[in-house]
């Protein structure tokens, strides 16, 4: 487990530095997949860990996500709200707006289990880009 968190406090760093950039709470986030388009105000969760196993990507959560119906991969959460299951895929295209421009982001999405009262998702600080 050491190892495991060796490995992973430089991203985990990086990524708090990222956030520190941030202006507020809130980023605008453009989500593209096989439903279409989406642009949302993002909740940005700096203790939100929330990952896929199988490729380590970020899950961005969504109250209305495109294409929830195409399936996905199951992934297992666990929070102050209570624990569960989301079903997750890869965006196709994600993009946040950070500095004034859109920077392209790696990460899966999932509807929320939950409806996300103070935003439209929720988007945690591991799947912001790197400072740059």
């Amino acid at each position: 487990s050491c190892i495991a968190a060796a490995t992973l406090l430089p991203q985990m760093f990086r990524h708090v530095r990222t956030a520190a950039r941030m202006e507020g709470l809130y980023v605008k986030l453009r989500i593209t997949d096989v439903g279409g388009r989406v642009t949302v105000l993002a909740l940005l969760d700096s203790g939100n860990l929330l990952v896929e196993p199988v490729t380590g990507l970020p899950v961005v959560l969504l109250n209305a996500c495109p294409g929830e119906t195409a399936g996905g991969y199951p992934v297992r959460y666990a929070g102050v709200g209570g624990e569960g299951e989301v079903l997750c895929r890869h965006a196709k295209r994600a993009q946040v707006w950070l500095n004034g421009r859109w920077r392209e982001i790696d990460v899966m999405i999932a509807k929320s289990p939950r409806h996300i009262a103070e935003a439209q998702a929720i988007i945690g600080g591991i799947a912001l880009p790197p400072q740059g």
